[in-house]
């Protein structure tokens, strides 16, 4: 049975190092999922794209990460399912 390297990483602040990540775990044969905020794809989309290209799993940590229990009820479900 082969073995499967597994972790998790936020990278709410890491979007510029990403592809360097991403590379440096690759040669490692890590597989990853990767917390992104959802503005923070938007504004880097190759950093995004290095890590989805790499075959890696891509989740979304809310949309802009405000401190959730500030927000509403509809302001939480607009953080964690946009269109």
């Amino acid at each position: 049975m082969e073995s499967l390297n597994r972790c998790q990483l936020s990278l709410s602040s890491l979007m510029q190092s990403t592809p360097t990540l991403v590379q440096f775990l690759d040669s490692k044969n890590v597989s990853t999922t990767h917390f992104m905020i959802g503005v923070n794809i938007l504004a880097y989309p190759s950093q995004f794209l290095s890590a989805f290209d790499s075959g890696n799993d891509i989740a979304v940590h809310t949309w802009t990460h405000p401190y959730m229990t500030t927000l509403s009820n509809i302001d939480v479900v607009g953080q964690v399912s946009r269109p």
